[in-house]
């Protein structure tokens, strides 16, 4: 199939069937069309108006035509679907390219600015809560197939020692605890302790608080310990 001619006759008969319904961009929801898409051909000063539905149509046979994806998210819901599965692999296609790239260079929500955003951590609250609320992903399971499921996960890392049951982890754990640690207070009298788990019993604090403590590397912000600076011994 011919399906650049396919196309230049789909435009004619949206020109006509727009113009006999005095349709236009002023009164109705209708967005530019590139006849020669931008992705390829840069912004090419040709086109027409179209209905989005119409554009949907149009930017599916632009990319069966030239054989490259010119559709967007958003054009999905509106094609039908002998054009959706025919054109759609393209814009899959695309998307799994740019986003390899993406992770590749670190940028947009690959960043470490956007990793490390409230933005991200906002938007992963609400995704978290729009899945419960549908009932998808880890919400899709009853509470009784959760449980199981961490129960049978707890006794495959116990038998096979994974995760913080290897040998390796646990020994690791056992010299963290045994570095010396020192606690700074607003005016600056400090305290020592010979172990963390020393300081975490001191503070009424878990082991991981106080490792979290020692990362932030400045004064707590907040909470029963605001103020306090912990840091390992030098001499730890």
């Amino acid at each position: 199939m011919n399906y650049f001619q396919l196309y230049c006759e789909y435009l004619t008969q949206c020109e006509k069937e727009n113009w006999a319904n005095m349709r236009d961009p002023n009164h109705d929801y209708m967005e530019w069309n590139h006849t020669l898409p931008q992705c390829i051909f840069e912004n090419q000063p040709i086109g027409q108006w179209l209905t989005i539905e119409q554009h949907a149509i149009a930017s599916a046979l632009q990319t069966l035509a030239f054989g490259k994806n010119c559709l967007c998210a958003w054009h999905k819901k509106y094609l039908p679907e002998k054009i959706l599965t025919l054109s759609w692999g393209y814009y899959k296609d695309h998307k799994r390219k740019v986003g390899k790239k993406c992770v590749a260079n670190k940028i947009g929500i690959h960043s470490e600015a956007y990793l490390n955003s409230v933005e991200r951590s906002q938007v992963s609250s609400r995704v978290g809560l729009l899945n419960k609320e549908l009932g998808k992903g880890i919400f899709a399971r009853t509470p009784e197939q959760r449980s199981l499921d961490g129960k049978l996960a707890a006794k495959v890392v116990v038998e096979n020692k994974l995760g913080w049951q290897s040998d390796r982890i646990r020994e690791k754990t056992r010299l963290g605890h045994m570095k010396k640690v020192t606690v700074t207070d607003p005016e600056g009298n400090q305290r020592q302790f010979s172990s963390i788990g020393e300081a975490c019993s001191a503070y009424g604090v878990s082991g991981a608080a106080l490792t979290k403590y020692l990362r932030k590397g400045g004064p707590i912000s907040k909470g029963k310990n605001k103020g306090l600076i912990f840091t390992l011994s030098v001499n730890g």
